[in-house]
């Protein structure tokens, strides 16, 4: 019932039954702080997150974090104390789960985010050489690499990204607007 409250955009009674779900249920805490990142209230989410973080929760921490620093993208610079603690989220998550698809690309969001722009692409290649992606993977990474990779005038190789995720998934609306930035960058 939240989520639907959510989507209908009732944000206070959606909040109110998110709680009150979670105060019968605690594991339902991040989804609490889910939604919290979502509505753009960063730091309550944090919050809610630092104490439910664990070797079992890092992944779903991190995830949070990351879509609170997304909401919040527009006031990254004053978000400075956020951004460390999820930088160390994501750290940790990195070095007790060296494997983690979803860690590394988490790593490559905050980069992003950060407007650290070679680390993201770099960690984007290191994500798309993985033998155990699958297609939707693929072609989000593509993309992301691509939009990143046009942005900073490597306009040639940002082509075959886009080409590749468009392949892949089709022309979504998201992979278009790559290819308008992609053909910006080349002249097109």
């Amino acid at each position: 019932l939240a989520r639907f409250l959510e989507e209908l955009k009732l944000d206070d009674e959606a909040e109110r039954y998110y709680r009150a779900a979670a105060q019968s249920r605690p594991e339902l805490q991040l989804e609490v702080a889910a939604f919290l990142a979502r509505n753009g209230r960063l730091n309550e989410a944090l919050d809610l997150c630092d104490a439910q973080v664990s070797d079992r929760t890092i992944v779903a921490v991190s995830r949070i974090g990351i879509m609170g620093l997304t909401a919040a993208r527009a006031r990254i610079n004053s978000e400075a104390p956020a951004v460390a603690r999820v930088a160390d989220w994501i750290a940790k998550g990195r070095r007790d789960m060296p494997d983690s698809k979803a860690m590394q690309l988490h790593y490559a969001y905050l980069n992003e985010l950060q407007e650290n722009h070679p680390t993201a692409i770099e960690v984007y290649e290191q994500y798309l050489s993985r033998s155990d992606l699958t297609f939707r993977e693929r072609a989000i990474a593509a993309n992301n690499v691509a939009m990143l990779l046009a942005v900073t005038g490597d306009c040639a190789e940002a082509r075959r990204h886009i080409d590749e995720a468009i392949e892949l998934l089709g022309p979504t609306a998201a992979m278009l607007d790559t290819l308008a930035l992609v053909r910006l960058c080349s002249g097109d």
